[in-house]
């Protein structure tokens, strides 16, 4: 995950949070700033590269990019806007 993010932000941080559900990664490059949460499912069922390329297909640089800072969530199923509920 952090070589992706690296890859794709030249970032000048990234953090990481272990949570019970997942992993938090926060990335700070230049004015951009992001939480991405990538649930422990996702991780533990694919190896490094089987990751990447799913990131690369679902194009999660661009939607981070499009999401303007809100918090976004990785699984199984892809890509989407973390809720608040």
């Amino acid at each position: 995950m952090q070589g992706y993010l690296s890859d794709h932000f030249a970032p000048e941080q990234i953090t990481v949070d272990e949570q019970p559900a997942g992993v938090v990664f926060r990335v700070t490059a230049g004015d951009c700033q992001f939480a991405l949460t990538v649930v422990r499912d996702f991780l533990d069922q694919y190896d490094a590269g089987q990751i990447r390329e799913r990131l690369q297909q679902w194009n999660l640089a661009d939607e981070l990019r499009r999401a303007d800072g809100l918090p976004m969530v990785v699984s199984e199923e892809g890509v989407r806007l973390a809720s608040s509920n």
